[in-house]
This record gives C-alpha cells, sequence and structure tokens, in this order.
C-alpha cells in the first residue's frame, strides 16, 4: 500500500477573493440552479455536432478551455443554461486575448451566449456582482 505524503498538494477551487464572491453572487441570483465554477468546455458542448464548425486551433482549445462559471438547470438534466467569464488585468495580454476570442467564437458557434464580467472597481463586492448579473441578463 502506497504511503499518504505529509505534503498537502490541494489547492482552492477559486484562483481568486474576487471569483469566491462572484460565486456567492450567482449561488443568490440563481437560487434554484446549481453553479459550477471552471468547467471545461468539452464537458458542456457536444463535440460531433460542433467539430466540423471550428477551426483547428479551436478544436484543439475545446479540450484543454474552461468557462469560469457556468449555471446548470438539474431539473432538466443540468443542462448548462448561462455561462460567465470572470474578466481581469490577466486577460490583459494577447495570449489571452486570443484564447478570450476562441472561447468566444467556440460558444457562438454553439449558439451559446457568454457572459463576461469585467470588475472596474476594487470595492465591488457581492452585491455589486448580483445587481450587475441581474442587470446585463436583462439586457
Amino acid at each position: 500500500m502506497k504511503e499518504v505524503s505529509d505534503v498537502d498538494y490541494t489547492i482552492s477551487l477559486f484562483k481568486s477573493k474576487q471569483e469566491i464572491e462572484f460565486f456567492y453572487a450567482l449561488k443568490r441570483t440563481f437560487e434554484m440552479y446549481q453553479i459550477y465554477p471552471n468547467v471545461s468546455i468539452s464537458c458542456l458542448l457536444n463535440w460531433t455536432l460542433l467539430k466540423n464548425e471550428l477551426t483547428e486551433n479551436e478544436r484543439r482549445y475545446f479540450f484543454t478551455g474552461i468557462i469560469d462559471f457556468v449555471v446548470f438547470d438539474q431539473a432538466e438534466g443540468f443542462k448548462p443554461i448561462h455561462f460567465f467569464e470572470l474578466d481581469s488585468i490577466y486577460h490583459d495580454n494577447s495570449e489571452s486575448e486570443k484564447k478570450d476570442q476562441m472561447k468566444d467564437s467556440i460558444l457562438a458557434k454553439a449558439g451559446v451566449k457568454i457572459t463576461r464580467i469585467r470588475k472596474q472597481d476594487k470595492n465591488v463586492d457581492e452585491q455589486e456582482f448580483i445587481k450587475l448579473i441581474r442587470e446585463l441578463l436583462n439586457k
């Protein structure tokens, strides 16, 4: 039997305090649904139906890209109903911009709307996120 390491190799599901605040804002906004962070695109979209619509780069990215937050309707077999990206300064470099464009393109080709949210003010908290989410969904 393999011995268990004394080192804890686990990490948090969330990459920042902002992600945690946004997660709780989504939970309060969509109380009747399940919210999952960091969901692989390949777990959300039908590869067989979509692959011929994608560019070569999009096909590769399909299996590595993730969506920051997805709202699932458990009453409908955990069907994804809302897709959110929480953008930050880490999205302001050319590599991240290319990935964001590919992600947007893949989802658009699948007929899925992605809502991008960017915190403009450091003081935006969970309540402000809730207001912002509701505003964006009512557009």
